[in-house]
């Protein structure tokens, strides 16, 4: 029971440390301002935008909305498969 304690107080500590330095990081990302991660989010972001068919500046259109959706819901739902896939087959060679 007191390990519990422990285990709360600790996940507790954790969010109170990272909490600000999140805050300042995502508040730098909504601005436009430059932050750590810059180089190598931009090119990913990039190619994000350019696979939806949108423009980083310009506002979606419904049909674009909904083809960049569909985009990303398809590649979450093949990682999700080929993660699957590998797991099953990793169980059947034992």
């Amino acid at each position: 029971m007191g390990q519990g304690f422990l285990q709360i107080a600790l996940t507790l500590c954790i969010v109170v440390f990272i909490t600000p330095i999140l805050g300042k990081y995502i508040a730098r990302v909504f601005l436009g301002e430059r932050t750590i991660l810059d180089p190598v989010m931009k090119p990913i972001e990039a190619i994000i935008y350019i696979l939806g068919g949108v423009g980083k500046k310009n506002d979606m259109t419904g049909w674009q909305y909904i083809r960049a959706l569909l985009c990303s819901n398809l590649v979450g739902c093949g990682s999700l498969c080929s993660s699957l896939l590998s797991e099953i087959s990793a169980l059947e060679s034992q």
